[in-house]
């Protein structure tokens, strides 16, 4: 399976993205790299009270919301299958500025 490229991203009509916001996005969990036997939770920081779009290989899959301290998470109910995936988290700053992190991570046959 072809990760994909930032270029594929701008393709989903994720808002075009920069690496000069204000508060850039993270994704604290799964670790970069990290093998899985599922995604269960995927967790983050970013600017309080923003909303963190979330792509899993590509594809939309939720939102979650920053809280005051910046702090995201959401549950990852779904299933994957064995081999290569990267989440992505967008997010919109303040000023209108966008801010993304990528996480490959690999589950476990």
């Amino acid at each position: 399976m072809r990760l994909p490229m930032k270029s594929d991203m701008e393709r989903l009509d994720i808002m075009p993205c920069f690496r000069d916001c204000p508060v850039p996005v993270t994704i604290t969990e799964p670790f970069p790299g990290e093998m899985l036997a599922a995604l269960t939770l995927c967790t983050g920081t970013g600017r309080p009270c923003a909303t963190c779009n979330i792509f899993l290989n590509g594809s939309p899959v939720t939102c979650a919301m920053c809280d005051a301290s910046g702090n995201w998470a959401c549950a990852c109910n779904f299933f994957l299958p064995p081999g290569s995936h990267q989440l992505c988290c967008a997010m919109r700053g303040a000023g209108g500025q966008c801010s993304t992190a990528v996480c490959p991570f690999t589950i476990s046959s």
